[in-house]
């Protein structure tokens, strides 16, 4: 591919990531210098209360990241096309991996909070470029940091919400790379951005994945606020919602429920932290390795598949915020967008996707709703439940979400793209 790419009203050019020499030896410093307590804080009488992350863990981690080969990870990088491009307000940085099929689909893929840019799906992007069946569907596949991660720009507005990122990214595919017709696929913050895309962009983004879904309740679940205004005991209420919530669920979505409670209940501080101290936890982070590896660390632990979770992405993540010193702009992400993510729970925009859309619920994800659920925001037309996998599948459990975007495509591009 040429060094400039020019389409539409903008122009791509061709980067080659590099991390800054004596950045990577600062980092190597400050994890030498940094010094660990003796003790953990956990109680004696009981030590299996989940405080965050294991002092123990923390010191092997650590350790790791000391003696990790930051100029392999560079060279992996790579091995992949990069480019930037300005949109609108923004520099916007991706891979963009074409296939060499005639019959290729384009294909834009989201991360999220605390992913790594890009490299959430540096598992993925070549296999789904060029699959080994011809029969199987291939993709062009472009694969954005979202504002304010790695090498993208933080928009210096006060807002910007989940409509503007939705706005953006279907830029870049129509205007900069000119793809009018595209499949989308997110988790996480990518999600909550396609959410707005299906509703705003349908007529560009034919078909959208999701492994991640923040919708509305359903059946009897849809009733559970209205228990609170009952003249009764909280521990007989608390017991009516129980049943309310899990009527007519199987068990795996019993499962995904109590997963989704217990977040909402023990693992969300850092989210109103950072919504409303964006600043404060962002640079007390980004300025140490240490504290990146303690702060997103504890987060992929939680949110991945024990059985399948890789040390090694971990390690590179930590690796790229401090390197790229983004930590802080990609906590922003929760401040610039507060409005628009309140809406994802109001019914006046539930039913609003007009794309078509599927889902992939991974056991370890901590928003996996029924197909139910999801269907009364848009026109479900695939659920696939698997048995491994978490927040992180393009990580923990590739193989599954590169069939199910294939089987998707696959059965449904030639019906909603006319230019199919």
């Amino acid at each position: 591919m040429a060094s400039n790419v020019a389409s539409g009203m903008h122009m791509a050019t061709a980067f080659e990531p590099k991390f800054d020499v004596a950045r990577t030896e600062q980092m190597k410093q400050l994890l030498k210098l940094s010094t660990l307590p003796e003790d953990g804080v956990e109680p004696l009488d009981d030590s299996s209360e989940d405080l965050g992350v294991k002092l123990g863990w923390l010191k092997e981690a650590k350790t790791k990241l000391e003696d990790y080969d930051v100029k392999k990870l560079e060279g992996t990088l790579n091995t992949f096309q990069h480019f930037t491009s300005p949109v609108e307000d923004t520099i916007i940085h991706f891979v963009h991996e074409r296939s060499p099929r005639p019959d290729a689909i384009p294909l834009i893929i989201l991360h999220g909070w605390p992913g790594r840019l890009f490299f959430d799906f540096h598992k993925i992007i070549k296999t789904l470029a060029n699959p080994d069946d011809p029969t199987q569907s291939a993709f062009h596949v472009v694969a954005p940091s979202l504002p304010g991660y790695a090498w993208s720009t933080l928009p210096r507005k006060k807002v910007f919400g989940l409509d503007d990122l939705a706005r953006v990214f279907n830029k870049l595919m129509v205007e900069v790379l000119g793809y009018k017709e595209y499949v989308a696929q997110g988790g996480d913050w990518g999600s909550h951005i396609l959410r707005f895309t299906g509703q705003n962009h349908s007529d560009n983004a034919r078909l959208i994945h999701f492994n991640m879904f923040h919708g509305p309740a359903a059946g009897l679940a849809s009733y559970v606020p209205w228990v609170d205004h009952l003249p009764i005991p909280q521990w007989v209420a608390s017991s009516i919602k129980t049943v309310m919530e899990n009527w007519g669920l199987s068990e795996s979505e019993k499962q995904s429920l109590t997963r989704t409670n217990s977040f909402k209940k023990e693992g969300r501080g850092y989210t109103e932290l950072q919504r409303t101290r964006p600043a404060t936890i962002g640079y007390a982070v980004a300025t140490s390795p240490v504290a990146l590896l303690a702060y997103i660390g504890e987060k992929f632990l939680a949110w991945s598949d024990p059985a399948t979770l890789n040390m090694d992405d971990l390690l590179a993540t930590v690796t790229i915020y401090y390197l790229t010193s983004s930590f802080q702009t990609s906590v922003m992400i929760y401040q610039k967008c507060r409005p628009t993510r309140a809406l994802l729970g109001d019914p006046a925009i539930w039913g609003k996707i007009k794309s078509q859309i599927a889902f992939s619920a991974f056991p370890y994800e901590i928003y996996a709703p029924p197909a139910v659920e999801i269907a009364k925001c848009g026109p479900l037309v695939q659920f696939k439940r698997h048995d491994k996998g978490g927040h992180f599948p393009a990580l923990d459990n590739p193989a599954a979400l590169v069939d199910d975007l294939r089987e998707f495509a696959g059965a449904h591009w030639k019906k909603v793209s006319p230019l199919a």
